[in-house]
């Protein structure tokens, strides 16, 4: 059985002012990344990041991504054929929801009233819970996907995957 390879991504913008960044990384401890993604090879064989960022989920070529963002770590994750299809049609039909800022709020909130109030379903989208779905979907053990924060998913993969960040 022949296995795709996808990477599980973590990454901070490039530049310096970005508060919403600031914000993330402040209720995670200053930990490094701010953003997840998930990186794999398009069917014209371009490398490609499929994410959920500015107003929508959306897809960038890595070289236009690595314009706007810093790769700090990526993880590699086999997959079958049947299960590389499968992601694929995920990701053009959730291509384009709304990016959920208010659910982002909630989260970086949860922390002080014990809830996030702002949970969208499949209306809306943050990257991490884009990325928590599919590693829920290969047996990951995740709750809560639209809670998770970027340290959490890293904790997860480094715990689970291999590290194949290019340094």
């Amino acid at each position: 059985m022949e296995l795709r390879k996808i990477r599980i991504g973590f990454s901070s913008p490039q530049g310096i002012f970005n508060p919403l960044s600031w914000g993330i990384k402040l209720v995670q401890g200053w930990w490094g990344a701010s953003h997840t993604y998930i990186r794999y090879e398009s069917q014209s064989g371009i490398p490609t990041v499929y994410q959920a960022s500015g107003k929508m989920t959306n897809f960038m070529a890595l070289h236009n991504f690595k314009k706007i963002a810093v790769i700090e770590y990526e993880y590699e994750l086999e997959v079958t054929e049947e299960e590389y299809k499968l992601l694929m049609w995920e990701f053009d039909m959730m291509a384009g929801i709304p990016y959920s800022t208010t659910q982002l709020v909630g989260i970086l909130l949860k922390d002080i009233f014990k809830i996030n109030p702002f949970k969208n379903g499949t209306r809306a989208a943050i990257c991490t819970e884009i990325v928590a779905g599919v590693l829920k979907n290969q047996d990951f053990k995740i709750k809560n996907i639209e809670e998770l924060k970027p340290k959490q998913l890293f904790d997860i993969c480094k715990r689970e995957l291999d590290d194949v960040t290019q340094r």
